[in-house]
């Protein structure tokens, strides 16, 4: 027993040190010969261009394309699963979905779902008609198939921990998750299976910061609320939409109000949005056309076609007068009047004026501009003062990350630093 617990924290400890050396450095996937590779922030090539595709690094491991054929690679471009799979997901929760796509009966093609673990060892092979991502150390996986589902949780070690008899299920969050049973009702069950909350919604989300989205009926009657881990509701199931509590704290909500027009086959909705905190309270009421989920202390509402800025406690800080609004990002939101944008500070004053043909946020002190228009798109980066720190030159332009920017140019794409130096291009026919 000693050996065994001993062999699991060093599997434990090795994931834990591995996953921490690779957020340290981040990599930038480039082309060369048709081939992907990755560098770091300065250029220099850290795994040479090999691979056919990639889907990107998380958590220290990418997917990779070779032969037609999924695998992984570590952050130093050692092969760590084979490739051998037809698709592969992104690492989550140390452990990866993988897939083959297989034909049935009657030669309709469908994938069989598998899981590999951060090592790269093969904890499931293809097996399952419908699977999902890890969460807390567990993964719904449908042992039955599309018709008649059969829904069960394994472990990280391959092992069915929750016996698969669920009709449909949802993700741990806080130690619960819910599952239908076979009267299609929802509840909630712990890790180890037992019902804690027991069936009694027509549907539910996860928890987060202690509370669960619940809904009770079914299309235009369907009501949404929020019940907390004992399942006593925190707010009542009175809103005619809602989503899950955002990390912030934060869920979107709009009122059940419908239309009845003759002209129209179905019932119209009329709902009106808000955001509410984890105590039920309205910090945007819910009197909206639209409203954005806070960002640095506002939300963007649209009042008929004009939008403006709430802050949390029901006050507006910026009148409805705008075409758009966008997020806060930096102290900073770039909002739209006449077809030209610019940006406002938290108190609604105007500090880049109004003058660009598109604007984004900021990021890493910068944000892309385009000066040109549609057709002729001239994208350069300026900084908090308007000013161009990156002169307009590009046909396309992201945000920076991690201290570089993708961007294209005709025949051209590459990477920019916040001087405005390319490190790194490649020729492109996009």
């Amino acid at each position: 027993m000693k050996i065994k617990h001993l062999s699991l924290f060093i599997a434990i400890f090795f994931v834990a040190t591995a996953m921490a050396h690779c957020q340290k450095v981040h990599l930038f996937e480039f082309y060369e010969n048709g081939k992907v590779g990755f560098m770091d922030s300065t250029g220099r090539t850290i795994i040479a261009p090999r691979f056919d595709a990639t889907r990107g690094f998380e958590q220290g491991r990418a997917g990779v394309l070779l032969d037609n054929k999924w695998g992984f690679i570590d952050t130093r471009g050692n092969i760590v699963v084979q490739p051998q799979f037809d698709g592969v997901a992104d690492y989550q929760d140390s452990m990866a979905l993988v897939w083959n796509d297989v034909w049935d009966s009657d030669e309709y093609e469908e994938a069989i779902y598998g899981y590999v673990d951060y090592q790269g060892r093969i904890v499931r092979k293809p097996q399952f008609h419908m699977a999902f991502d890890f969460y807390e150390g567990l993964a719904a996986v449908n042992v039955g198939n599309y018709d008649n589902p059969r829904w069960g949780f394994i472990d990280r070690t391959g092992r069915m921990a929750i016996e698969a008899r669920y009709s449909d299920y949802g993700r741990f969050c806080q130690g619960l998750a819910s599952v239908k049973d076979q009267s299609g009702k929802a509840g909630f069950i712990d890790r180890t299976g037992q019902m804690v909350i027991a069936p009694q919604y027509d549907g539910a989300g996860y928890f987060c910061h202690g509370l669960a989205l619940v809904r009770i009926g079914n299309d235009t009657s369907a009501r949404y609320g929020f019940v907390d881990t004992t399942g006593h509701y925190v707010v009542q199931p009175k809103y005619g939409q809602a989503f899950n509590f955002d990390p912030k704290g934060f869920a979107y909500v709009k009122t059940a109000e419908f239309l009845h027009l003759k002209a129209y086959r179905h019932p119209v909705d009329a709902g009106k949005r808000g955001i509410i905190d984890t105590q039920g309270r309205e910090v945007v009421p819910a009197i909206f056309e639209s409203a954005s989920m806070p960002s640095e202390g506002l939300s963007a509402v649209k009042v008929g076609q004009k939008w403006g800025y709430v802050n949390l406690d029901r006050k507006y800080v910026v009148d409805p007068q705008y075409q758009t609004a966008g997020d806060f990002s930096e102290g900073l939101a770039c909002v739209s009047l006449d077809g030209k944008y610019g940006y406002i500070d938290r108190s609604g004053r105007i500090v880049i004026p109004l003058q660009f043909y598109k604007a984004h946020l900021f990021s890493e002190g910068l944000a892309c501009v385009n000066v040109g228009d549609f057709d002729n798109p001239r994208f350069g980066y300026i900084d908090h003062s308007g000013r161009f720190a990156i002169e307009p030159k590009f046909s396309q332009a992201f945000h920076f990350h991690h201290g570089l920017a993708l961007v294209r140019w005709p025949g051209h794409e590459g990477y920019v630093d916040r001087s405005g130096r390319i490190v790194r291009h490649w020729p492109s026919e996009l």
